[in-house]
């Protein structure tokens, strides 16, 4: 059997398809802003632009003591997507036992008890020619059970 040769038409429909196609990825290398409403790759469409604010997220911790301590990721040995999809994620959602997690991990390393945990946000604004740091933003309070991990309770008075 003889393999059947595409009509003209179709070939014309398949070439018009593919430079459709290419037209599309070329308009992502040229910076064309916001104007690509089809582009899901991770690395564009987190783009940020001049005068738009980057956000930041720390979170941070009161220990017994008084002492205000950051809990980053190498405070935790995590890596910052770990860190940004861990405790980050867990304040924003309001998840305490997925916090405790993480409360936990820091007060072994770290020997000391936390008494409250935050999560802030200081963004930055990317300008024409400069950066600036705007004011930083509590988005999340959690107020911990201190002794309760002494009590075999985690960090959201829950039994272990």
């Amino acid at each position: 059997m003889e393999p059947t040769i595409p009509s003209r038409a179709a070939r014309v429909l398949a070439t018009l398809v593919i430079l459709f196609v290419l037209a599309m990825q070329a308009q992502a290398v040229i910076p064309l802003r916001r104007l690509w409403p089809l582009l899901g790759y991770p690395m564009y469409r987190t783009a940020h632009y001049a005068g738009e604010a980057v956000h930041r997220y720390h979170v941070f911790a009161t220990t017994t003591g008084g002492a205000e301590v950051e809990l980053g990721p190498d405070s935790l040995g995590l890596s910052f997507f770990k860190h940004l999809y861990g405790p980050v994620e867990a304040l924003q959602q309001g998840d305490r036992a997925r916090l405790a997690t993480f409360v936990a991990i820091y007060e072994k390393r770290h020997g000391v008890t936390l008494r409250e945990v935050r999560l802030e946000d200081r963004p930055i604004v990317i300008g024409d020619s400069k950066v600036t740091e705007e004011e930083p933003t509590t988005l999340a309070r959690v107020t911990l059970e201190v002794g309760a991990a002494d009590a075999g309770e985690s960090a959201t008075g829950e039994a272990r």
